[in-house]
């Protein structure tokens, strides 16, 4: 009994070490960036300097969850991030965090517009993407009005209608060596979950590896980005092995302590 006792003691030491261990590996809160555009900004990211922000989104301090925020507008290019994951943790966990708010919602007749938060993987062909959709027809009516997540060859699943100029915080935990995802949407006005659906598996097909990729289409489109950031989780094995380690260490004792 003294020696059970002492191993679900140790294994809620090792379990609790192996949480702390989880790390963040990126993080941007766009607080200490210049105001304007964000292109060649270099930020505290684990990458060299030569990895920079490009494209034509604008840090600016009108609209954040608290400081500055990132601002992506309509515009022909994508305003992107590379290096955000861990590639010698290729295998482990991964949970993207961002805070997201629309800039407007579908309104009006003949409306297409979308707000695009694409993740890229820290190996080839992981993509997948956060997105807002909304569309209208000639006559006004609202056909999609709801955030997706972008899977799997290109298929989607769906929310209930999300709510302009409100924030909301996306938690977005990737599992790269199952192609899994399980996203979470909190409303930080409330703080309820929004959406939470069931995970998803299966990535889309992309050559290009590392990095997040930020556009806005249609008429009056854009969102604000801020409080970003990459965690990397330890493995479910870690955990195991570290137990089976310790009950080891504990038989070891208890013989020795029975001659």
């Amino acid at each position: 009994m003294k020696y059970t006792s002492q191993l679900i003691a140790l294994s809620f030491l090792a379990l609790g070490s192996l949480n702390a261990s989880a790390a963040v590996y990126y993080s941007q809160n766009f607080d200490t960036l210049v105001l304007g555009n964000i292109a060649g900004q270099t930020d505290s990211g684990p990458l060299a300097p030569s990895d920079s922000w490009s494209g034509p989104g604008v840090v600016q301090n009108t609209v954040a969850v608290s400081g500055q925020a990132l601002q992506v507008a309509l515009a022909g290019d994508a305003t992107y991030r590379p290096g955000v994951f861990d590639t010698n943790l290729a295998s482990a966990n991964q949970v993207v965090q961002f805070d997201f708010r629309l800039q407007s919602t579908v309104v009006g007749p003949n409306v297409s517009m979308q707000s695009e938060v694409l993740v890229r993987g820290p190996l080839a062909n992981q993509n997948f993407y956060f997105v807002y959709k909304g569309l209208s027809n000639p006559g006004g009516d609202i056909l999609q009005n709801e955030f997706r997540l972008v899977y799997n060859s290109f298929n989607f699943i769906t929310s209930t209608t999300p709510t302009a100029n409100n924030w909301y915080r996306v938690t977005l935990d990737i599992n790269f060596s199952t192609a899994s995802i399980d996203a979470l949407v909190t409303d930080l006005n409330t703080n309820t979950t929004f959406w939470d659906p069931a995970a998803v598996t299966g990535f889309n097909p992309d050559g290009n590896t590392n990095g997040l990729g930020l556009t806005a289409t249609g008429p009056g489109q854009g969102f604000y980005l801020d409080n970003l950031s990459v965690q990397v989780i330890p493995e479910p094995t870690s955990v195991a092995l570290v137990i089976v380690g310790l009950g080891g260490v504990l038989m070891m004792r208890s013989r020795r302590a029975r001659r």
